[in-house]
């Protein structure tokens, strides 16, 4: 039976090992303390249980190499990232991060087997806000994830959507923060990649990670070939539904009230701050591996737009056949047809 709300008894720091739980949350006001306590014990126990199997999973990790350049999808927060990101898995050789995944980074592929049936009558059928589906299978992004590897990840606003301004330098941008740091995090994501790989037997990886258009150049150190994708909507129709959004996010998962007034300026500067880092690093983007697309022409012909994306991707004709089959499937089952759009 699957929970009806998005609410829980615990956030989804409760994949998080234990030591990591206790960093993220230490330092900041905790307002739903029983929400805190209960994440910290199932932080513990997943922490015990995780160990053995995880030992074994880091070193078959090990042996994996990373060969196809990433595909980065990259854009402000509500832009259309969801559906470019379940469009681009129709890929047949892509690779992403689960939802179970997500929440559960020292349990892939380890322990998946048992822990994702105990878990799934505790995940709703919808996302809050927009009515998206949601599955432990279904594409995700990979901050959760990262956040619950180690402790840098902007997503910890979530929880303390109250101290999202003061977050911002570290946790989104890594200013003061150690090379030590920065190499744990990048070792996450490498992780987190060959996880995908190892899991699903593909080799292209495809993040959708909105956090990810402000680490750009170190995207880039890390994989120079990357190809990315920039999807943009208007302002208007972005800032009131990512504060919509968020708003039922933190009712789900927050540890932290908050100043619903104070939110709305935050996100706005957040905006800001993304439009000025975004226009800035794109220069360091080699003009090939860059493609920017809006929304409405996406929504517009998902079909078409589809189609073009899997030629810059440079598709082999066969796997673009299974692609473009993948994406008509997919626009049928969206039940959601503009006049533009290829139906199935």
């Amino acid at each position: 039976m699957r929970n009806r709300r998005f609410r829980f008894p615990v956030s989804t720091l409760v994949g998080s090992g234990f030591r990591n739980f206790l960093r993220i949350t230490s330092g900041h006001r905790i307002d739903r303390r029983m929400m805190w306590f209960l994440t910290g014990m199932g932080s513990l126990l997943l922490s015990g249980l995780a160990w053995p199997t995880e030992r074994i999973t880091l070193r078959r990790l090990s042996q994996i190499r990373i060969v196809r350049p990433p595909v980065f999808i990259i854009g402000f927060w509500r832009s259309g990232t969801t559906l470019l990101h379940n469009l681009l898995c129709c890929h047949p050789d892509a690779s992403y991060v689960t939802t179970f995944q997500g929440v559960f980074p020292h349990h892939v592929p380890g322990n998946e087997w048992w822990l994702r049936p105990l878990a799934t009558p505790l995940l709703p059928k919808k996302r809050p806000a927009d009515g998206v589906s949601l599955d432990f299978d279904l594409p995700q992004e990979e901050e959760i994830a990262l956040g619950n590897l180690q402790p840098l990840s902007f997503y910890h606003f979530m929880y303390f959507p109250d101290d999202l301004r003061a977050l911002i330098p570290r946790h989104l941008l890594f200013e003061g923060v150690t090379e030590k740091e920065i190499k744990g995090w990048k070792m996450s994501y490498f992780r987190l990649i060959r996880a995908t790989f190892l899991r699903s037997g593909r080799h292209t990886f495809i993040s959708k990670n909105p956090p990810n258009a402000f680490r750009i150049p170190l995207l880039l150190e890390m994989f120079p070939q990357a190809r990315f994708i920039a999807i943009f909507r208007k302002e208007e129709e972005v800032l009131p539904s990512f504060h919509r959004f968020i708003t039922e996010v933190v009712k789900g998962i927050g540890l932290q009230e908050y100043d619903d007034r104070q939110l709305e300026k935050d996100l706005k500067y957040l905006y800001d701050l993304y439009l000025t880092h975004y226009q800035y690093d794109k220069k360091k983007i080699p003009e090939s591996h860059l493609l920017e697309l809006q929304y409405e022409d996406l929504l517009h012909d998902k079909y078409e737009v589809s189609s073009h994306l899997f030629d810059f991707l440079e598709t082999t004709p066969e796997e673009k056949e299974k692609a473009m089959a993948c994406v008509e499937n997919f626009i049928g089952r969206m039940g959601d047809f503009h006049s533009g759009s290829r139906k199935a």
